[in-house]
């Protein structure tokens, strides 16, 4: 479904005239008495759902023959169209689906999209937003993006088995929400809606989360993570209070790897050439052989070992406050912001040429990783982008190791020795509870170790319980 801010696209089989069927075999439904406009768009609305629905069953089951008899989950049509079940009825007498029948075990029905509108190529409807706010149930329904990537569903199904144990206090959770959001109603539904869809999580179906996939830097989506921070101190893991276990300046840190270690046989600088070359459309060419140039010679600087010392002991977003003259929290930002940013917008920045006075071998290789990323202030300022125009290589490359060391190297190997062990990430933490923190704590620090050679600063955090 492409979105709009003013109208959707659906898509329906060709071969099934809505209008048409509707004058040939008009329908009734308790709401919508002789409204024939609005039956035609429930019905495109419905019939783009069902497609959906076989297609996202498709993928999760790795069968993709058009004529698959597969799920419609309910509790989605719902939320869309008051009158779904009729609208369902009146779709298999004009011969458009076919439903199997529920068995004595209490299966639920499937359905198939009849010849030959099972082969028939796609048309194209535009469904608007209508003037008043108030007839817009169909439309607000139909926006609420659901992102569910089965192969990652399938490779992180540990995580997935962690997720059905959650839990919280709505009670308590409520009340932070509405202190967080006193007068914003609609992020008051949306964090709403994704507390009540944790807390719901008990199913072998992963649709029911609505959000699990990876970015392009293998970053894990899903509800847990773009839940307000505040709100997941109410939730319970395995019916116990939950740790978050962080790896200190995770970016930083992972950006040494853009300094030290001049082996290109060595695990992460063969990473680090593969990120480069499958992202290479992103980052331009020449990444990777530009770091490992600007690399000789930089584990003997005194900055660089200075640097060094301060990323893996968790100090140097307090050092870099110091400097600017601002709290930790804010040199955290700004460090973040000079290392997504063009080198040649930080030519006249301040805060960024004092840190090159104090590091200026980071910075040069800092600027040196960056030196395909160009934008103007004005295109900054109009969020203009450009399809050929290269992204921020330090971002994409530090971001992808996190990814790769969270996900693919320290919760398999926690899993591999303790498979009891409940844990659920969020980008550079892992979350879980108290009788685990020192085994992950652990994994953690030796991974690091193993893998680039110096250890990270690990923080553990407990949860308040207090709304």
């Amino acid at each position: 479904m492409t979105l709009n801010k003013d109208f959707l696209l659906l898509k329906t089989p060709n071969s099934f005239n809505v209008a048409k069927t509707l004058t040939v075999s008009p329908i009734e439904t308790k709401a919508n008495k002789g409204k024939h406009d609005i039956h035609r768009e429930y019905l495109l609305v419905l019939i783009h759902q069902i497609l959906s629905a076989r297609k996202h069953f498709q993928v999760k089951v790795k069968i993709f023959r058009k004529d698959i008899c597969f799920p419609i989950s309910a509790e989605i049509l719902k939320k869309s169209l008051r009158d779904y079940k009729e609208y369902l009825e009146y779709l298999i007498r004009t011969n458009l689906i076919w439903r199997t029948e529920e068995d004595s075990k209490g299966k639920c029905a499937t359905y198939k999209i009849c010849e030959p509108h099972n082969e028939s190529p796609l048309e194209t409807h535009y469904y608007f937003k209508k003037p008043n706010q108030k007839f817009n149930t169909v439309f607000n329904a139909l926006i609420v993006k659901k992102k569910i990537d089965y192969s990652i569903a399938e490779k992180f199904s540990v995580q997935i088995r962690s997720y059905k144990t959650l839990s919280v206090d709505m009670r308590k959770a409520c009340q932070t929400l509405y202190k967080l959001y006193p007068e914003n109603k609609e992020e008051i539904n949306k964090e709403l809606s994704m507390l009540k869809t944790l807390n719901n999580f008990k199913s072998d179906d992963i649709g029911d989360l609505n959000t699990f996939h990876c970015d392009k830097q293998g970053r894990l989506y899903t509800p847990f993570v773009s839940l307000n921070k505040n709100l997941r101190r109410h939730y319970r893991l395995n019916n116990s209070p939950l740790l978050e276990i962080d790896l200190s300046n995770s970016i930083p840190f992972f950006g040494l790897a853009l300094l030290l270690d001049t082996n290109e046989n060595s695990y992460i600088n063969k990473r680090i050439k593969e990120i480069c070359k499958e992202r290479e459309g992103d980052l331009g060419k020449g990444v990777y052989k530009g770091v490992m140039l600007r690399k000789t010679g930089l584990e003997l600087k005194t900055d660089v070992l200075q640097y060094k010392e301060l990323v893996c002991n968790g100090g140097i977003y307090k050092e870099l406050g110091s400097i600017w003259g601002i709290d930790e929290k804010a040199a955290k930002g700004n460090y973040l912001t000079f290392c997504n940013m063009p080198p040649n917008q930080l030519i006249d920045n301040k805060k960024w040429n004092e840190f090159s006075l104090y590091f200026p071998n980071v910075a040069g290789a800092i600027e040196d990783v960056n030196k395909n990323f160009k934008q103007t202030k004005k295109q900054a300022r109009k969020n203009k982008t450009n399809k050929n125009r290269k992204l921020c290589a330090y971002a994409i490359i530090t971001q992808t190791l996190e990814s790769d060391f969270i996900l693919d190297l320290i919760m398999p190997q926690v899993h591999d020795t303790n498979p009891e062990v409940k844990m659920i990430s969020i980008h550079d933490a892992i979350y879980t509870t108290v009788q685990y923190s020192d085994l992950i704590s652990e994994t953690i620090q030796d991974v690091c170790q193993n893998y680039l050679g110096y250890y990270p600063s690990v923080k553990v955090k407990s949860f308040n319980t207090k709304p």
